[in-house]
């Protein structure tokens, strides 16, 4: 019984020992639970868009760059969001976009963020997107899977749901994804009455 709980103890210290090697090997790192937290990010002379490629997705925002941009960064702190940004930037040409969220200190949550050349347009057709979709819908059909269709990106669900009630723009609720859809009813439900059509 003695050697095999040494045996045990050998494997999970040899584990622990590989874990953290991994971890310092991994050359951009972040972390972010949530727009009330700091964001801790570490990047060791990496591509400044594989850093923002990375905070998409751990954020949730899209990333609209031009792929020739290939500054390298070394970077490493804990940052409120708009801090990270705002240092992360500096001297770049770039947007930020945001998007209502009652739960985050400011009320909102960046939405988008756009990386351009000097002198680029955020109209350039040299521009990449880039988001973190949800996991995507697999749907079987003569026995095969294949990928749902795309879900529509609402910038301001709040105005989205008012600009529906108004009949101003069509709901789109078959769309949108699952959160999109809850956030939508929810949010119509309080603005008042709705008829579905």
């Amino acid at each position: 019984m003695m050697n095999s709980s040494k045996y045990v103890c050998a494997l999970l210290f040899a584990g622990l020992f590989l874990y953290a090697d991994d971890a310092r090997a991994e050359p951009v790192q972040v972390d972010y639970s949530d727009c009330r937290s700091p964001i801790r990010v570490r990047a060791d002379g990496e591509p400044l868009r594989e850093l923002l490629k990375k905070l998409a997705d751990e954020m949730g925002f899209v990333l609209i760059s031009n792929p020739q941009i290939s500054d390298n960064v070394d970077f490493s702190g804990e940052y409120a969001s708009e801090d990270l940004f705002r240092q992360l930037l500096r001297g770049h040409n770039s947007m930020l976009s945001y998007r209502k969220d009652e739960s985050c200190p400011n009320g909102k949550v960046i939405a988008e963020v756009v990386l351009m050349k000097d002198g680029e347009m955020s109209t350039s057709s040299q521009l990449e997107r880039y988001e973190h979709a949800p996991t995507p819908e697999v749907r079987v059909q003569s026995g095969a899977a294949r990928k749902s269709k795309d879900y529509v990106i609402i910038e301001d669900m709040d105005d989205h749901v008012e600009a529906a009630i108004a009949k101003k723009a069509p709901a789109r609720k078959r769309d949108m994804t699952p959160e999109q859809r809850s956030e939508f009813m929810r949010l119509k439900k309080e603005k008042g009455k709705w008829r579905d059509h």
